[in-house]
């Protein structure tokens, strides 16, 4: 173990590996292939007796597009997804889907309360991985 990550830091670690696997619904060894490490080595990360790798944290980033900073420090066990990546054709998806909706119903939204509408809608679609029609319909129901 290096002089920079306590325990403590590792045991922390390895517990949002384990809430990040589990938030994706797969077992420690189908997480361990994922990562392209041993079920061992991943046991360990898992349990803070090792100390993660950078090339690994590297591996949660590009697979699973799980923040780097909430991985080493946190907060709490809900895992965050790394923010500077923007899923623009998602983006896309809910200005139109909000642009069809006015035009359907004839509606038009100020500017201020729009915006909010569009980062409300992507923020959840982007956690549920879609556009939810329904969930579409009853938020801009209440907005108009």
């Amino acid at each position: 173990m290096s002089a920079i990550a306590s325990p403590e830091h590792n045991k922390g670690v390895g517990e949002r590996l384990g809430a990040l696997r589990a938030a994706h619904g797969l077992n420690q060894t189908q997480m361990a292939d994922a990562l392209d490490v041993v079920l061992r080595a991943y046991q360990n990360y898992e349990r803070g007796e090792r100390e993660i790798p950078s090339t690994l944290i590297l591996r949660l980033v590009n697979r699973f597009d799980a923040d780097p900073v909430w991985v080493l420090e946190g907060p709490g066990l809900i895992p965050k997804r790394l923010s500077m990546r923007t899923n623009f054709e998602l983006l896309e998806e809910v200005i139109e889907a909000i642009e069809a909706w006015q035009i359907a119903r004839k509606v038009k939204l100020e500017p201020a309360k729009k915006s909010r509408l569009i980062r409300t809608l992507f923020q959840h679609f982007l956690k549920q991985g879609a556009i939810d029609v329904e969930h579409l319909t009853n938020t801009m129901s209440l907005v108009a």
